[in-house]
């Protein structure tokens, strides 16, 4: 039964929305193009309105949004999520397109399918239930933890093939599945898991991969958009009950040059592209006045001030997704401009010595100068990042430098009499596929609370000071959808169906320890290595 107050809410965001995409009627199939986090983050995902764009504008398919309601709402155990648009149940729909950008996300994913009546696991579904496409960042990094549920896994960015795996779907959905598969096979970037085999050994440990035909490719080489320079990407919805409120998002970069030896995005998305100044310069005057500028590096195209000099001579008000704290100070002087004086800050380790490991380069002075010149700009509000848990192990310690860093900044903010408060926010630190941490060891969750109890303590008397932090039990989660196996596939379906990790790890035969609390060895196999990065 659908939900009657979820569709009234649905209805009252709708209207909110500013849309480019034109509703079509004309279609053959209708594909649900699914998000499953909440609407305000959904539309402040520039990757999933791409998505959204690219079905939409398929000649044979009819595109409606799913996405995860308000926990407010408490839907009854015989209560469906219905379509954004049309208010229709999920089970009507022939294609399920999820994107995950974020990994504890898969939990919300299989609660959407099985609330919906469609068994979260491929096995126990028939041929008349939704085909399960999913892709994102998370999924094109490790797959492996997504294959017990999808049908097929997009490596890559959807912009370069997705429509072209539109149309093979629509072309032979009355044919059978091997069929669907051959052509599906064709497409580079594209994994079908149930083609493939892991091996385990005895001891249930990861031995490596097995395809299980002949015409399937190994491994799937992750696919970008190889016309991206030249045509960028900007929202094609904007809402006031976006996470951005009424701003529009305009993609700037893929890839950072910068390669942070912690960041997936930097390491995954290759090659590094930007997009070419005249095309950025035509986004930016097409969209409206608030405009933020987003990509895993804004700066340095020797462009982007000119092009920031541009936008404010048009009177838009820009803001940026991050900057650097080595950026050019005319990009944060357009923030100000902006009336968008708040700035987040990816400081990410205290002291030097962690810096450089994590590879953040500035020094402590550049860094305690450059907070200082912000604050005397004018920015309200400083928001920085610290991890805790990079290598070498010293969760306490990093606790330490990171309180003792944060009081220091304070005092010189109050030294200037500058009314400048900081927002310090603190994740666990996750190795992350595909990086030189990929190998990495995870501080244990005890250690991780202690450390994280230790920085708040330390910051408490603090009145200019805020702080946030991640805790450490979904970071474990993260850390086991990042850098799993199949077999961690169970464990997260266990827990989205309501048990707690530990019980979910003992049912599932898995060791907690094997997967995020040790060094994995220089030769040993990588579930993640079934995608090859470019």
């Amino acid at each position: 039964m659908i939900s009657r107050r979820c569709s009234s809410l649905w209805e009252e965001l709708i209207e909110k929305e500013e849309s480019t995409v034109l509703p079509k009627r004309g279609g053959s199939l209708r594909a649900a193009v699914l998000f499953p986090s909440l609407y305000s983050v959904a539309i402040a995902n520039l990757g999933f309105q791409q998505v959204y764009r690219i079905v939409a504008e398929h000649p044979k398919w009819i595109a409606d949004r799913f996405f995860l309601p308000p926990h407010e709402l408490r839907l009854g155990l015989k209560e469906e999520v219905p379509s954004f648009e049309e208010h229709l149940p999920l089970a009507q729909f022939q294609l399920v397109a999820a994107s995950v950008s974020f990994e504890n996300d898969l939990l919300n994913l299989i609660t959407l399918l099985e609330q919906a009546g469609i068994p979260a696991k491929r096995e126990n579904r028939a041929y008349h239930h939704p085909f399960i496409l999913i892709g994102g960042i998370v999924p094109s990094a490790n797959p492996e933890p997504f294959a017990p549920f999808a049908d097929a896994i997009l490596i890559g960015e959807a912009e370069e093939w997705l429509s072209e795996v539109l149309t093979i779907l629509e072309e032979n959905w009355e044919e059978d599945r091997e069929t669907l598969f051959k052509r599906l096979a064709e497409v580079e970037g594209i994994y079908l898991p149930q083609l493939y085999r892991p091996r385990f050994d005895d001891f249930g440990r990861y031995g490596g991969m097995v395809p299980m035909v002949e015409w399937v490719r190994f491994p799937i080489r992750r696919i970008s958009w190889s016309g991206f320079k030249d045509s960028g990407a900007r929202s094609c919805v904007v809402s006031k009950s976006s996470h951005f409120s009424d701003m529009e998002l305009v993609e700037v970069s893929r890839g950072c040059p910068n390669l942070c030896n912690f960041c997936l995005a930097a390491h995954l998305n290759r090659p590094v592209r930007f997009v070419k100044k005249e095309v950025l310069l035509n986004l930016i005057s097409a969209s409206g006045e608030r405009i933020g500028l987003v990509g895993t590096s804004i700066w340095p195209p020797d462009y982007i001030v000119e092009v920031v000099d541009h936008a404010l001579s048009l009177g838009k008000r820009l803001s940026f997704s991050s900057l650097r704290l080595d950026a050019p100070l005319k990009l944060f002087e357009a923030m100000v401009k902006g009336s968008t004086l708040s700035a987040t800050l990816g400081v990410e380790a205290a002291s030097e010595d962690r810096r450089r490991v994590a590879g953040k380069l500035f020094s402590n002075p550049f860094l305690e100068k450059r907070i200082v010149d912000l604050a005397e700009m004018g920015f309200d509000s400083l928001k920085l990042y610290f991890m805790v848990g990079l290598p070498p192990l010293d969760p306490l310690g990093e606790a330490e430098e990171i309180v003792s860093l944060v009081r220091r900044l304070i005092h010189l903010i109050r030294a200037k009499r500058l009314k400048t408060k900081l927002s310090v926010s603190v994740s666990p630190f996750v190795p992350k596929p595909h990086t030189p941490f990929q190998r990495e060891t995870m501080a244990e969750k005890e250690d991780l609370t202690q450390a994280i109890k230790k920085i708040e303590k330390g910051l408490k008397p603090e009145k200019k000071v805020s702080f946030t932090y991640e805790l450490p039990k979904w970071s474990l989660v993260q850390a086991l959808v990042s850098r799993g196996d199949r077999l961690v596939g169970e464990v997260i379906y266990r827990i989205a169906r309501g048990e707690s990790l530990r019980q979910a790890m003992a049912k599932s035969n898995c060791n907690l320890h094997h997967y995020l609390h040790r060094k994995r060895e220089a030769n040993e196999p990588l579930p993640w290595e079934v995608v090859a990065v470019d």
